[in-house]
């Protein structure tokens, strides 16, 4: 199985440590292979790149670059580059251990395992040591949160294949 966390780090080398609390210590999780997707939209309307860096076996980040006119798939775009990981020999095939149907289609021309996206909210946490004025702002951050669009909607990402899960914001 694949485990997709969408990335705030725009740099190629990191990933936040929200992103680790989750695998790690807030039931962790187990994944053949773990994602860490970053997107840049950029000035040019109608850009499709991408960077990878493996960071260790069995976890990969990628930053998309997406022109800002590029509907944002990131469900197609990501297994278009598992795909394309799997057909250079970077990672192993996937082949699903449990299937209805025995002759289930591959996509890509490759066999890819499941997909799925956890979806971070972040909250405040209750042993944080901030003033009044930093709290309020922080409020304000979250309020502020909930009138936008959600990652889901924003990334186009299929609604079968996400967790969303609540992470403390420690500061």
């Amino acid at each position: 199985s694949n485990l997709v966390y969408l990335s705030d780090a725009d740099s190629i080398l990191k990933v936040e440590r929200k992103i680790l609390y989750s695998i790690l210590n807030s039931n962790p999780k187990r994944a053949d292979h773990y994602w860490f997707v970053h997107i840049q939209v950029t000035d040019e309307p109608y850009t499709q790149e991408y960077l990878v860096s493996k960071l260790s076996p069995h976890s990969t980040k990628i930053i998309f670059r997406l022109g800002f006119r590029v509907e944002q798939k990131i469900n197609r775009f990501l297994k278009y580059v598992i795909a394309e990981q799997i057909k250079r020999g970077e990672i192993p095939e996937q082949p699903r251990k449990y299937s209805i149907n025995k002759n289930e289609p591959v996509l890509y021309h490759v066999q890819m395992s499941d997909i799925k996206f956890i979806v971070q909210k972040e909250y405040l946490s209750t042993y944080n040591d901030l003033n009044f004025l930093d709290t309020m702002v922080m409020k304000a951050k979250f309020l502020i949160k909930k009138f936008t669009v959600s990652p889901v909607n924003w990334f186009g990402l299929e609604n079968s294949s996400i967790a969303i899960e609540n992470t403390p914001m420690i500061m």
